[in-house]
């Protein structure tokens, strides 16, 4: 058996640069705060749409009984909605 190494390049869904690169970036603001930046840039050659579902994952000690602050999220600042270029 053959083995070989996946090219993304050979993709379906490469081609004819039609894709989109997602950057993710982290920030401390404070403390207790975190502060997350994502950028979508669409590598194809005509506008499209881009549905994009943020998870944020908190490790639950409020449950343990010792601290029982629960994580929150502050009010979000987006730009206009713009098509993705």
């Amino acid at each position: 058996m053959v083995s070989r190494s996946l090219n993304c390049s050979t993709l379906a869904s490469f081609q004819g640069n039609r894709y989109f690169d997602i950057f993710v970036e982290y920030a401390k603001a404070d403390v207790e705060d975190i502060l997350i930046r994502i950028t979508a840039v669409n590598r194809g050659p005509e506008p499209a749409a881009l549905h994009i579902l943020p998870q944020l994952w908190f490790r639950n000690t409020w449950s343990w009984g010792r601290d029982l602050r629960r994580p929150g999220r502050a009010k979000s600042y987006l730009r206009s909605r713009e098509r993705l270029r």
